[in-house]
């Protein structure tokens, strides 16, 4: 079975190693978001790949679905703060 390319937006100032670990995320969470339902054997097995965990896995296959399908989806955002909100510095 031939991979499908993972599309990617345009041109982002991410650094190259946050970029790169977007896009090995994107290639195994796109196919597992392609099914209707992502069971738990599918989730570890994908955590094992991605090395996160569970949990981990089902928050950016949710990211993934919520987004555009795209590398981007999956590149981290900028923390809010927490519960008690932003951080000052």
């Amino acid at each position: 079975m031939a991979k499908e390319p993972v599309s990617e937006r345009g041109v982002l100032t991410a650094p190259s190693q946050m970029w790169e670990t977007a896009v090995r995320h994107a290639e195994v969470i796109g196919s597992l978001a392609a099914k209707d339902t992502v069971g738990l054997a599918e989730a570890d097995e994908a955590a094992e790949r991605l090395r996160v965990s569970r949990r981990q896995v089902y928050v950016l296959l949710g990211r993934w679905r919520a987004g555009e399908g795209v590398v981007s989806d999956l590149l981290p955002g900028l923390s809010s703060g927490g519960r008690g909100g932003g951080r000052r510095g």
